[in-house]
């Protein structure tokens, strides 16, 4: 019978406190003194440890209790972890997260773990119960952060569905107005929307009441133009703006806008509805899809600060060692002073021979020179570090409510360095920029975009291939295309790939927003996003950001 750990309280920090439920580990090992140990780590309240010795037994746990995380012994009593794992996959969709645990450390069965999904490979060493509890807490904010994304697209899709039911039940805010501005025409829709009454709006000028201060020169002009060419130019019919509310702060709404030619001269009306709820459940939506692609990465981000760490270390470690032998080469040099000033000059001689021979023997002048080298290489390591930390607080501003200008170059390069480690195993990253102006736009929502194509033409590529980054301008637009030679997409999915929750991942690979997330930040941008595919051959994605960019 599997055992379940009892709740105790522990001296450690708490491995699972993040999540909104308790969770459950279903630890397989043959073995039962490791199997006491890896209860003794994890001890703690939010966690249900269940153990499992066969693999025969392993289906029926997961037939009975929900599981969040597995920890497997690779060597187990039939077979190996990865071919654990590979019956998983073949009998269920559902990827539960893994820990392989190990006596001995294969590099070769390391990566083939890691590319079967492990959340680490750890080796029965003195620091086991250290990484194991490290490793365990990751998972489960992981699991966390997959719960939070769960929710949020819950509630999205239940705020789409109240939407519509509103929308085919309830007019939307009508508001028209004349040649010169005047609001002729208010509903009840629009006093909720904007706080005005129709009795205190009727007459005023939409400019002077629910235009915001930066649109009204811009308004101005517009209804300047129309009083002489009956003309709405360069206003779509339909797009997202802001509205002034009666009490001062802005109300994002969906505006469309209509010309009505009427016998005694022409009015504008439009339709308008509050996205309000919608923009904050995008922001957060976003930003859960954010910190899921985060956790992913993490294995990769970790493994690149820890490279450049490790021989900052290593040269630190050695320079001690260079240091002692300058300091005897110090003392020796302080003897023979003291032997200048008392003793004969054949005997300093000899100990100035004693000091060459010294110097000689431990290379003394390598070791001058070296240190040059230890230094300047223990600078870029550190260097190299701040720039990973740096690109990852760059990465994560994606709910940014300000405008800035930005070098479009400079976004897909600090993107590229977030998500290198899903690119460089399989793919040669080929990057022509070329010389494009700065635009006003909102850099960490382009990053997100960028970073989602990148992913996306990596996974595009089974085993190996090539994905072309390039960058140019012309006299409209910036444009970046994001190039793979992968298997490329099916002409029937094409029209569907910018539509919420259409994927053709497996079921548990992907949400099926990541395209359309990023199609509405080009959309805000008053961008294009066009996509060119042939199965087989491969796939292009084409941005265009408009020169003028957004406005501040």
């Amino acid at each position: 019978m599997p055992t379940i750990l009892d709740s105790t309280i522990s001296t450690e920090a708490p491995i699972a406190r993040s999540l909104q439920k308790n969770a459950t580990i279903l630890v397989v090992d043959p073995n039962k003194d490791q199997v006491n140990k890896v209860f003794n780590w994890l001890n703690d309240r939010h966690l249900e440890v269940v153990t499992c010795p066969q693999v025969r037994a392993v289906q029926k746990h997961l037939n009975e209790k929900q599981i969040d995380l597995l920890i497997l012994d690779y060597q187990l009593d039939e077979g190996t972890a990865l071919e654990l794992i590979q019956k998983l996959e073949e009998q269920s969709p559902r990827r539960i997260p893994f820990i392989v645990v190990t006596a001995t450390g294969s590099e070769e069965v390391a990566v083939e773990m890691m590319k079967r999904g492990a959340i680490d490979y750890l080796v029965k060493d003195d620091r086991l119960e250290e990484r194991l509890r490290s490793a365990v807490r990751g998972a489960l904010e992981r699991v966390h952060a997959n719960q939070i994304l769960e929710n949020l697209e819950g509630e999205l899709t239940q705020f789409e569905q109240r939407t519509r039911i509103i929308l085919n039940t309830t007019a939307e805010a009508f508001v028209s107005i004349d040649l010169f501005g005047t609001i002729i025409d208010w509903n009840t829709s629009a006093e909720k929307i904007f706080g005005y009454t129709a009795q205190e709006i009727i007459g005023k000028n939409v400019t002077e009441t629910i235009v915001p201060d930066r649109y009204r020169e811009q308004i101005a002009e517009m209804l300047n133009q129309f009083q002489e060419t009956r003309i709405l130019s360069e206003v779509q019919n339909t797009f997202e703006t802001t509205a002034r509310h009666e009490d001062g702060h802005e109300v994002p709404i969906a505006l469309s806008l209509n010309v009505v030619q009427l016998e005694a001269a022409p009015i504008i009306t439009g339709f308008a509805h509050d996205i309000t709820k919608r923009c904050e459940l995008e922001s957060q939506l976003i930003q859960s899809e954010k910190m899921a692609s985060l956790g992913q990465l993490a294995a990769g981000v970790a493994h690149e600060i820890n490279n450049p760490v490790g021989f900052v270390t290593s040269n630190v470690a050695t320079l001690e060692d260079y240091i002692a032998v300058f300091k005897q080469v110090v003392e020796m040099q302080g003897e023979v002073i003291d032997m200048v000033r008392s003793s004969s000059d054949e005997s300093l001689l000899v100990k100035l021979k004693e000091i060459e021979e010294y110097k000689a023997k431990e290379d003394y002048q390598y070791l001058r020179e070296d240190i040059d080298d230890l230094i300047k290489e223990s600078n870029e390591g550190l260097i190299r570090v701040k720039e990973i930390v740096q690109n990852l607080k760059s990465f994560a501003r994606v709910d940014e409510a300000e405008t800035k200008e930005a070098d479009i170059n400079e976004c897909i390069k600090a993107t590229i360095k977030v998500v290198w480690n899903e690119i460089k195993y399989n793919c040669e990253l080929v990057q022509d920029f070329g010389k494009i102006p700065q635009i006003r736009c909102y850099p960490g929502q382009l990053n997100h975009v960028f970073m989602n194509l990148l992913v996306n033409a990596a996974h595009a590529i089974k085993e190996r291939g090539t994905i072309i980054v390039s960058t140019e301008a012309d006299d409209k637009y910036v444009i970046v295309k994001i190039q793979d030679d992968g298997h490329g997409i099916k002409p029937e999915h094409i029209p569907n790939l910018f539509t919420p929750f259409f994927t053709t991942k497996p079921v548990g690979k992907g949400t099926g927003l990541g395209l359309s997330i990023a199609y509405g930040i080009i959309q805000k941008h008053k961008g294009l996003i066009e996509v060119e595919s042939e199965v087989g051959q491969g796939t292009t994605f084409t941005v265009k950001l408009p020169l003028e960019g957004v406005e501040a």
